[in-house]
């Protein structure tokens, strides 16, 4: 038994559509109350997705807000077309980035701490307006003799670029990695 009101069939459409499937017969209005609402990502899902994005950024050098756009999201929509995946803000993506650097840090003093001997190169450059960057690669063999080859660390100089603090910067971070007493040389490029 249903009950209806007087000059309306809303109603017996609503059951309609709910009960048996039949979203063809509901007025415009109503079908924008029958939409199929998004599924919620689970927790360990979302966390794999945000994951990958942050590894996307770090890989392939994107700017933080490249999924927040619209081609991207639109992506999304194909790719997870029930849910309401969005990526990850650019404030939770810098924190990411924080948290991968540091564990990077880490084992890379590990890594290094086990090489005798490490020669360092260094690349500066500038950008038209007065800011400078430096970029130190260590150089090195590890135990089966693999050459091997890494950035050690990059850093941007505000303002004039003057050799004191190159070399302050330079000295800085031989002692946070823990390889001051590791260099066999060092070659620049006269930047």
């Amino acid at each position: 038994v249903h009950k209806q009101v007087t000059y309306s069939d809303a109603n017996l459409r609503s059951h309609l559509a709910r009960q048996h499937k039949l979203t063809h017969v509901l007025y415009p209005s109503q079908r924008l109350q029958h939409q199929v609402k998004p599924q919620v990502l689970s927790s360990d899902l979302k966390n794999k997705l945000d994951d990958a994005l942050v590894y996307a950024i770090i890989k392939d050098s994107r700017s933080f807000g490249d999924f927040q756009k619209v081609g991207f999201q639109h992506f999304l929509k194909i790719v997870l077309p029930d849910t309401n995946y969005k990526g990850p803000h650019r404030t939770t993506i810098r924190k990411r980035m924080g948290i991968l650097y540091s564990s990077y840090r880490k084992a890379l003093i590990d890594e290094l701490s086990s090489v005798s001997d490490i020669a360092l190169t260094t690349d500066s450059w500038s950008s038209p307006c007065p800011v400078h960057f430096v970029c130190i690669t260590a150089h090195y063999y590890d135990k089966e003799f693999g050459y091997i080859s890494k950035v050690i660390s990059f850093r941007r100089f505000i303002g004039r670029s003057f050799a004191v603090r190159i070399r302050h910067f330079i000295r800085s971070e031989l002692k946070k990695l823990k390889i001051s007493n590791k260099i066999c040389s060092i070659t620049t490029d006269n930047g």
